[in-house]
């Protein structure tokens, strides 16, 4: 799965783009892309590594399981 987290809303649109799931990164609320498109949602900076999080584990829940990171790995 391709994540891109781009605190610029001049690139991040191009890199979220070409990702699963991107953020472009804004004042107070950042854009959220998923599959390349740009949802109509928008993240509260305060909140958004919580979110993002939650909406990686949603995305990857979806993907076929040989594609999936097996968290207990990266826990050790």
């Amino acid at each position: 799965m391709d994540v891109s987290v781009i605190g610029c809303v001049v690139n991040g649109p191009g890199e979220a783009e070409v990702s699963h799931l991107g953020v472009a990164g804004a004042n107070k609320r950042s854009a959220l892309y998923e599959d390349g498109k740009r949802t109509k949602d928008r993240l509260d900076n305060d909140d958004l590594i919580d979110t993002l999080e939650a909406r990686i584990r949603a995305k990857a829940a979806m993907l076929d399981e040989t594609n999936r990171i097996k968290v207990e790995e990266i826990e050790k």
